[in-house]
């Protein structure tokens, strides 16, 4: 990883601790309420972390005062779901789930 990547992240981990910080002085219900923030804020961190990027890419996330806030917004107005994916997970386990049962039924017979 290069010193730059290396600066980028830790700048948003940084903003990702005084994020977590904020939470804790919110009650559980708000905290609750943010929690798909939360998470998709760490999602980011391990993209920003494991992607590969141009040092033009990174040159231009880094100098963003709150990178990681940013590209959280960003992902939101794009309305992005994730329940299509979900729903290909499903289907492909109850696929993964029916294929069991039928190599199971063959085996005995059936």
């Amino acid at each position: 990883m290069n010193n730059n990547l290396n600066n980028l992240i830790k700048k948003v981990q940084k903003e990702y601790e005084i994020f977590i910080i904020s939470l804790r002085k919110l009650d559980k219900d708000n905290i609750i309420e943010r929690a798909y923030e939360i998470v998709t804020k760490a999602d980011i961190i391990t993209a920003l972390s494991t992607g590969e990027y141009t040092e033009m890419d990174i040159q231009t996330i880094i100098q963003l005062d709150n990178p990681l806030n940013e590209i959280y917004t960003s992902w939101l107005e794009k309305d992005i779901s994730i329940v299509g994916d979900i729903h290909e997970t499903i289907l492909e386990l109850i696929d993964e789930r029916l294929d069991s049962i039928r190599e199971e039924d063959e085996e005995h017979g059936f």
